[in-house]
Formats: structure tokens, C-alpha cells, sequence
């Protein structure tokens, strides 16, 4: 494994040796994990080897940092942590295509980033350029801060879903929620549903 870190643009793409640390077999390491993860979404001890997690190639943090200056202001002094998964990788039946955290203190305070943005490498680069930047875009939505009034110290966190819904419920029932009217606007966009990916 690399060593060194290197820093692309505004992100910043490190040796993956302290990642895995943490994710190493046992209780112990499992439950360091915790801080990462929610709990319903923690890997299997099983998928979490040493070769669970690679480095990511440097086109991927050039999109994240096109993205990021073109849409994601606020972010600029975010410092990312950005690898693939290359294990399987679901949650709750539905293959997860990636999934970023805020840092806990303790780590951030050792490792010296702020997100962690962990992508599913197979999903990732069997996609359309369209789905890629699709799926290291809706990441980057998670990430936000909130601002002491007081002293004006930055607290990054990561945001809730604007929606959450089921098909079968607004067929019965339409946009009803404040969170699917304002969807409702979104998807009639008339270009939203041409497909892309080809």
C-alpha cells in the first residue's frame, strides 16, 4: 500500500492503511466502526478484509471536485476521503451505490478529513459518465455545515433526504407531502427522464 497522500484539486486521496485499520477483524475494530456507519448499514466482518477498500483512480476525485466547484460552494474547505468498496455491498436487499459520513472527532482529529465518501466499485465503473456523476453528486448533497453564531466555528454534517415516499402510495394518492410537492417540480423537468446512460 502507498504511504503518501496526495491531494487532487480539493479533494484529497490518501492511503487506504488507516481505513482498513479500522476496519480490521474483530469486536474490537468492529466497533470503531460504529462511528462510520449507521448500524443497520455496518459491512459484514466477512467483507471486511484487507483488500476491502482500494484507492480510487484520479478521474474520480476530477469529478468530484468539477462537481463540487460548479455546484457545492459551501464545501470548499471540506477535506473528503474518497475510496472504493470492493466488496459486495447492500443494505436492506438494495445494492448501495455509495455512502459518505461525517468523520467522528476522534478520527477526523488523527486522519485530518472531514467526509467520508465510500463508493461501490463495481457499480461505479460498470456506469454511464451520466450515473457516475449522478452518484458522486447525490453524495455531495449529504454534505453540509452548520455555523456557531458565537464563535463561528463550522461543524460539518451530513443532511437528511429532501424525499421519502413509496410508488405504490403516491399512485393511490398523488404528491401529498410537502417533501413530494416540491419533487413534484423537479421531475416534470422536460428533459429529467431522456435516457442518458447511452
Amino acid at each position: 500500500m502507498m504511504e503518501e497522500r496526495q491531494e487532487v484539486g480539493t479533494v484529497e486521496e490518501a492511503s487506504v492503511d488507516e481505513l482498513e485499520q479500522e476496519f480490521a477483524d474483530g469486536d474490537e475494530r468492529f466497533e470503531e466502526a460504529e462511528g462510520l456507519f449507521e448500524k443497520e448499514d455496518l459491512p459484514d466482518p466477512e467483507d471486511m478484509s484487507e483488500g476491502s477498500f482500494t484507492e480510487v483512480p484520479e478521474y474520480v476525485t476530477e469529478i468530484v471536485n468539477e462537481l463540487r466547484e460548479k455546484h457545492y460552494c459551501h464545501l470548499n474547505k471540506a477535506k473528503i476521503y474518497v475510496v472504493f468498496r470492493e466488496a459486495r455491498w447492500k443494505a436492506k436487499g438494495r445494492t448501495v451505490h455509495a455512502q459518505t459520513k461525517v468523520i467522528s472527532p476522534a478520527i477526523r482529529l488523527r486522519l485530518g478529513y472531514d467526509f467520508q465518501m465510500i463508493i461501490n466499485r463495481e457499480e461505479f465503473e460498470a456506469a454511464s459518465d451520466h450515473k457516475k456523476r449522478a452518484i458522486i453528486d447525490q453524495e455531495l448533497c449529504r454534505c453540509d455545515y452548520k455555523e456557531n453564531q458565537t464563535t463561528g466555528e463550522i461543524t460539518w454534517k451530513i443532511n437528511t433526504p429532501d424525499l421519502e415516499g413509496y410508488v405504490s402510495n403516491v399512485k393511490r394518492y398523488g404528491f401529498w407531502t410537502d417533501e413530494l410537492k416540491n419533487a413534484k417540480g423537479a421531475f416534470q423537468q422536460p428533459d429529467l427522464f431522456e435516457d442518458k446512460d447511452e
